[in-house]
């Protein structure tokens, strides 16, 4: 058949080829070859067969030994990325030729080939491919003027002045082979129409150019050193301009719209509109703009997303996650030359918001914001800007501090008064120096909740009288002295208490004055000829300077025992009080209370005192150890079962010491006080009117009139033994005497 003998005539041509090179045509329409460069060229209505193999995939020369590029087959099969249809091999890969679907052969004649028919040989869908006296046609019945077509044979002409005129058969998008050289501006090479307005040159085998003149053209390179390059604006007369490693090359860098000059000719890349009020529009149905690096920090190179603009408007920048607010920042936000400027003519104004989600667990402080709040109805003190702090929902919110407009500034208060205002304790440490200055030496202590014109609203301490030293004073709401020289506290360190004069430091502690107090069944000491000591059973009225709960320690006690300030009544019945003494018994005992003593007593008991001695024991206000456990406090609420009552005064331990507060609310699981206490606690007890205390001097006393009733009586024991032993020496004698008698009466 024809189509062997051909093949065989290539494979000669071919294997004898490398001796010497000739041109060689086959075909029906043989004679002078079109081109000497060609090693085969093919003439007449005969086709190729190529070799028809079962590829596998594009990157696999399998059932071929190895990949050459240049080398054509026809596969058979569809598999894996190959679908029948001819392949070319190029960069060690198959390329298909044709990329359709489904071809359906008609052979005229009998014969698989190009013919000289217009009837076609291939049909996909509506589109024909055939031979036609111009070359071979892909046309669409459908759409006559949209077509594909190669020519051969034409000459495509060119007048020199830049202008490419039509050719006949008014097709869109000719494609052909131009085989005459007219002129500089016609040249033997590919051409292209692609609207029907005129040829358009395909340069240099490797460069494709599309557009109506040289001010706007497009360049689709595809060589091998310059891969996939679209240049844009770019056509050089001289062909020799260096090319471009860019996928897109620009000219002048910027891509743009009206105008003839972009923003700058050395910028590297520009987006720029040069008509007045024209806008430049990126646009995305829905979905976000990005813009990527070519860092690999994030799994990739590309990955880094610089900066998003999503479709409601929200601006993410070094995000990687979906921004939620206008602008959400992932990194620090620098201003150089200017400022962040933030407008919300709301009550609230506008805010920086800073949120830290480490802070655990949720109902902690997580969200600080400043805000810059606007004047409320009522509230006229409150312009200014506010420092608060919410938990991780927004929610529970503290204003911890105010700058207000007026220059005030308030500290846990939202409408400062006064330059500080602050509503809670001040306390300042490890300061080293001067902790606190004050104008004129003046400190004042405001309680706005004593309205009372008797009570002491404004509590003072100055340091401006050279002779009184520090003083302590109090006035009323109406600026009404309630207090004058309270406590003063003299150049020396000596200190007053009460209403102080020059002179009047008595010692380095001295009470000026007293508080009448009642007191139950007390035995005293004083400076008294006629009544050393005493004791006083019932309840007492007395003035009292100085009340201590514990023991008084001193060197010495002086007590004023003048008679000509008392009632002296008699002396005490040193025999009673003997009695007395022999019935109180003495204790050994430890504290409940163990962590403030530990120690072992030998003492005695006030409950049994009381029994044989009651005027050595007192009762008064106190508290027991009667729970001695610690709990955890929240806001007040203390979780512990106990016996208390709602109005029972109770002694708790914290962090700074002892403090006493009031229970006002019980239940079967935790108490509540009258403080907003929350930390650890340690409950001690509550505390009883009835609180026992021993009087130890009155028992010293009471042992003073026993020992003498005692010494008494060993004086009176002591003379008797004396009578006695005289008695006794008489009654020797006269014995003696006897003894001499007798003898003197048995010797005669």
């Amino acid at each position: 058949m024809k189509k062997i003998s051909i093949f065989i005539t290539l494979f000669v041509i071919v294997t004898a080829g490398n001796a010497q090179f000739s041109p060689t045509k086959l075909g029906t329409n043989l004679g002078t070859v079109s081109n000497n460069n060609a090693v085969l060229e093919i003439a007449g209505n005969n086709s190729i067969l190529l070799p028809r193999v079962n590829l596998t995939n594009t990157t696999s020369f399998s059932p071929l030994s190895q990949f050459t590029d240049g080398m054509m087959v026809y596969n058979k099969q569809a598999i894996n990325d190959v679908v029948a249809g001819p392949y070319i091999c190029f960069n060690s890969k198959w390329n298909r030729l044709i990329n359709v679907t489904r071809l359906t052969p008609s052979l005229p004649s009998g014969n698989l080939g190009l013919t000289t028919t217009s009837a076609p040989f291939y049909t996909v869908a509506n589109y024909h491919i055939y031979n036609a006296s111009s070359g071979l046609t892909l046309n669409n019945d459908a759409a006559a003027n949209s077509c594909f077509k190669f020519n051969v044979d034409a000459v495509v002409s060119n007048d020199g002045s830049g202008n490419y005129p039509p050719t006949p058969n008014n097709f869109f998008g000719k494609f052909a082979f131009n085989t005459y050289q007219l002129n500089d501006f016609n040249y033997v090479q590919p051409y292209f129409d692609p609207f029907n307005l005129g040829w358009h040159v395909y340069q240099y085998g490797n460069v494709f150019d599309m557009g109506y003149d040289d001010n706007y053209q497009i360049k689709f390179n595809a060589t091998n050193s310059i891969a996939s390059t679209v240049f844009v604006n770019y056509r050089n007369p001289s062909y020799n301009q260096t090319l471009t490693t860019d996928k897109i090359f620009i000219k002048n860098g910027v891509i743009q719209t009206g105008g003839l000059v972009g923003i700058t000719n050395s910028a590297n890349l520009g987006l720029y509109s040069c008509r007045s009020s024209y806008w430049i529009r990126l646009g995305t149905n829905q979905a976000p703009i990005k813009f990527y690096s070519d860092l690999d920090t994030n799994g990739g190179i590309g990955n880094d997303s610089n900066m998003t603009i999503e479709s409601n408007g929200n601006v993410g920048i070094g995000t990687n996650f979906t921004p939620s607010n206008k602008l959400d920042v992932q990194g620090t936000i620098r201003s150089v030359s200017g400022g962040l400027f933030s407008e919300l003519d709301t009550v609230t104004g506008p805010f920086l918001n800073l949120n830290n989600s480490l802070k655990t667990p949720f109902d902690v402080k997580q969200n600080w914001r400043i805000r810059n709040e606007a004047n409320i109805a009522g509230f006229s003190s409150r312009d200014g800007l506010f420092f608060s702090s919410y938990d991780g929902s927004n929610q529970n919110a503290n204003n911890n501090m105010i700058l207000a407009d007026n220059g005030n500034v308030g500290i846990g208060i939202n409408k400062p008064n006064y330059k500080l205002d602050v509503m809670g304790t001040i306390i300042v440490q490890n300061t080293g120096s001067t902790d606190f200055i004050t104008k004129n030496g003046n400190v004042n202590l405001i309680s706005n909740s004593k309205t009372q014109s008797n009570a002491a609203k404004y509590w003072f301490f100055s340091n401006y009288d050279f002779n009184n030293g520090l003083t302590f004073n109090a006035v009323s709401s109406t600026l009404s002295p309630i207090v004058t020289n309270a406590l003063t506290i003299d150049n020396s360190g000596k200190i007053v208490i009460g209403n102080s004069y020059l002179n009047s430091y008595n010692a380095k502690l001295t009470v000026i004055g007293s508080q009448n107090n009642t007191v139950s069944n007390y035995a005293f000491l004083k400076g008294s000829t006629s009544e050393l000591t005493g004791y006083r059973s019932g309840q007492a009225y007395n003035s009292y300077s100085i009340w201590a709960d514990w023991r008084i320690a001193s060197d010495e006690f002086n007590a004023f025992s003048d008679a000509r300030i008392k009632n002296i009544k008699g002396k005490s019945n040193s025999k009673n009080d003997l009695q007395i003494l022999k019935q109180i018994e003495i204790t050994d005992y430890t504290k409940k209370d163990s962590i403030s003593d530990a120690s072992s007593y030998k003492k005695v008991i006030a409950q049994q005192v009381e029994k044989v001695y009651p005027q050595a024991v007192h009762q008064s206000k106190g508290f027991i150890p009667n729970v001695y456990k610690s709990a955890q406090a929240t806001d007040g609420q203390i979780n512990l079962i106990t016996d208390f009552k709602p109005g029972d005064r109770i002694k708790l331990i914290i962090g700074t010491g002892d403090i006493e507060v009031k229970v006002t609310q019980v239940t079967n699981d935790f108490f509540k006080v009258d403080k907003p206490i929350t930390e650890k606690v340690f409950v001690f007890g509550k505390e009883v009117d009835d609180f026992r205390n021993v009087d130890y001097e009155a028992i010293a006393m009471l042992n003073v009139s026993a020992t003498q009733e005692i010494a008494n009586r060993l004086e009176k024991l002591d003379h008797q033994l004396t009578e006695l032993d005289t008695k006794n020496k008489v009654l020797l004698n006269r014995k003696d005497d006897l003894v001499k008698k007798i003898k003197g009466l048995l010797t005669k």
